[in-house]
């Protein structure tokens, strides 16, 4: 599919992508960008690429397609960085899960140089690093392509076929469409989570202790509060708009469901159950 894939980033998802991209041979080289020295070995015993550079302008050079697999926030920075080096006609995409001003940036700075796709595979865990990559991490996972009027048409096709080849099933939103859905999906639910831990941590005089009481329904719904608090800050940031938007929704619901509860509105309780289990059943 690609002469040279490189990977700036081998974390989870970086790792993950190179494992899979030498699997299913989708370039005839996959190489990997790293900042920590120890981090070339890492990379070198999880089989994730075919060379290891520290130096992202080393890595970049003569890739046909280069993946941005850093914190949303990082990657205009990088980018900035190894412009020079990128090929012209290089294809460069990410897996940022932000994306509104993240493509603006982004389309600016490789205008003159190359073709920039934005992209945004929901797959991951709460969990981070190259030991817990798997080549298996993409395979049923929808990936969000978010092309504006200025992407190249081929490139974008390149990409889904990258993404699918990959095991994604791409579906297309503008970057503001994308960032107010998954703000929704994806980025409450993670401030949702966090927030269920530390109500119990003020609420309760030993809060390890009620945690070890808690049954599988708590513990599902918290997972993912044990994610990077540094990637969870970037990301709350940059999609800041549309996450305050979000939990000013949640929180119409929750005042919805206090005045409920205040009035012992058994009707108006019993409807507001209904209403999201209505929506779940019909989303399964």
């Amino acid at each position: 599919m690609f002469n040279k894939i490189t990977i700036v980033g081998m974390g989870l998802m970086g790792g993950s992508l190179g494992m899979a991209c030498r699997q299913r041979g989708l370039a005839r080289k996959v190489v990997a960008v790293v900042r920590r020295p120890s981090a070339v070995e890492e990379v070198r015993n999880h089989d994730a690429a075919d060379e290891v550079f520290l130096e992202i302008s080393d890595g970049v050079a003569s890739a046909d397609l280069v993946v941005m697999a850093t914190p949303v926030e990082s990657i205009p920075g990088l980018a900035r960085q190894c412009r020079g080096a990128l090929r012209r006609g290089c294809i460069v995409t990410d897996v940022g899960s932000v994306k509104q001003s993240l493509v603006s940036r982004m389309e600016r700075l490789l205008a003159s140089t190359c073709h920039y796709v934005g992209a945004h595979p929901m797959a991951g865990s709460e969990k981070s690093g190259i030991d817990i990559a798997s080549p298996a991490l993409f395979e049923g996972a929808t990936c969000i392509l978010t092309p504006t009027k200025s992407s190249s048409p081929s490139a974008v096709r390149k990409v889904r076929k990258f993404w699918e080849a990959l095991g994604c099933q791409v579906v297309y939103l503008s970057p503001r469409q994308h960032d107010l859905s998954i703000a929704l999906v994806s980025h409450l639910p993670h401030v949702a989570a966090s927030c269920l831990v530390n109500a119990l941590a003020r609420s309760s005089p030993d809060p390890l202790s009620a945690v070890k009481l808690a049954g599988k329904g708590f513990k599902d719904t918290t997972r993912i509060a044990a994610a990077s608090p540094n990637l969870w800050v970037g990301i709350s940031i940059e999609n800041r708009a549309a996450v305050l938007r979000s939990l000013k929704s949640f929180s119409h619901e929750i005042s919805e469901f206090a005045a409920l509860l205040e009035k012992k509105d058994r009707h108006g309780l019993e409807a507001f159950f209904q209403r999201a289990k209505q929506l779940k059943e019909s989303s399964n």
